[in-house]
C-alpha cells in the first residue's frame, strides 16, 4: 500500500524536549555536546532526532521510553465498539499511511497499548467497559503512557469538551465526521512534525 503523505520517523529538539520534561535547549546542548545523535536540516540548520536515537538515549541515561516511540509514529489504536464505524476509520487511516488496530471493549485497549505500541489512541466516549475520561486519566497516570496521545470521539454536542481536554485528552472530534477530518486531526496529533 502506498501512503499519500510520508509519517515522519524523526522528531524536532521540541518533541524531544517534550518527552524528556526538559527545555528545548537542554536538547541543543546534548546534541552539541555529542551526548545526543541527530542531524541538520539542509539550509535552516535545524535539527532532528530519529526516534531510534532518542530511543538509545533515553536507554543510556536510565529514563522510561514512551510507548508511542518504542512504536513508531504511524501506530493508531480505534477503540470503537461499532466495528463498521471502527472499520471506517481505519480505512481512512491506512489510505493516509497509518497502521490500525480495533478494540471493541474499553478493558481490552489497555493490554493492547502495551502489545501494539500505538502513537496515538482514539476512544469513542460511548466504547463500553472504561468511559473515555476514564481511560485518559488512567494513561496520563502511567509514567509509560503518559505522553500518548489521546483523541476522543464525542457523540453529544452538549457534552463539555474542555473538560474532556483538562482531563487529558489531545483533542476531540464530534460524530459526525468525515474520513479527512479524522485524519487531518490525527495528522496534527502525531503525523507532522512540530518546528524548534
Amino acid at each position: 500500500m502506498t501512503a499519500t503523505h510520508q509519517v515522519t520517523n524523526s522528531l524536532t529538539t521540541g518533541q524531544v524536549a517534550k518527552y524528556c520534561g526538559v527545555n528545548y535547549r537542554t536538547v541543543i546542548r546534548w546534541i552539541e555536546r555529542g551526548e545526543m545523535k541527530a542531524y541538520q536540516l539542509p539550509g535552516r540548520g535545524d535539527n532532528r532526532i530519529e526516534i531510534e536515537d532518542l530511543i538509545a538515549f533515553l536507554r543510556k541515561n536510565q529514563m522510561p521510553v514512551p510507548l508511542e516511540l518504542s512504536g513508531g509514529l504511524n501506530k493508531v489504536l480505534i477503540v470503537e465498539n461499532d466495528r463498521a464505524q471502527a472499520q471506517t476509520m481505519a480505512a481512512a487511516l491506512h489510505q493516509s499511511g497509518y497502521e490500525t488496530e480495533i478494540a471493541t471493549y474499553g478493558f481490552f485497549a489497555g493490554a493492547m497499548i502495551d502489545h501494539y505500541r500505538p502513537a496515538l489512541v482514539i476512544f469513542d466516549l460511548q466504547t463500553p467497559g472504561l468511559g473515555g475520561i476514564e481511560a485518559v486519566q488512567f494513561l496520563r497516570k502511567n509514567s509509560r503512557t503518559k505522553h500518548l496521545k489521546v483523541l476522543l470521539i464525542s457523540d453529544n454536542a452538549n457534552e463539555d469538551q474542555h473538560a474532556m481536554i483538562d482531563a487529558g485528552a489531545n483533542a476531540v472530534i464530534q460524530k459526525p465526521f468525515q474520513g479527512h477530518d479524522l485524519v487531518n486531526r490525527v495528522d496534527q496529533l502525531v503525523g507532522k512534525p512540530l518546528e524548534n
